[in-house]
């Protein structure tokens, strides 16, 4: 295993880092647009006489249900067994 001063290494960081960075900055702008929008909608929805509900914990609940989705369909595509035929 290289040691953690080696370039090998740091190279993989920073390519994992530089990757996720990007994601992190997206999810941010998108959190911070999604409480806004869920600020007017509550308004809107106050004014015609609904209750409050939140549309920022509806979508983070999707959002969150396709990355558990994709990690098991990753976990699924790891875990099978190497060296068999695609059967159709």
């Amino acid at each position: 295993m290289p040691s953690p001063a080696s370039p090998c290494l740091s190279r993989r960081h920073d390519v994992c880092v530089a990757g996720h960075r990007w994601l992190a900055r997206t999810g941010d702008v998108g959190d911070t647009a999604l409480l806004a929008v869920n600020r007017w909608f509550n308004t809107a929805r106050r004014l015609l006489g609904f209750p409050y509900w939140s549309l920022s914990a509806y979508v983070k609940g999707k959002v969150k249900r396709a990355v558990e989705y994709v990690g098991d369909f990753e976990n699924a595509v790891l875990t099978r067994p190497s060296g068999g035929a695609c059967r159709a």
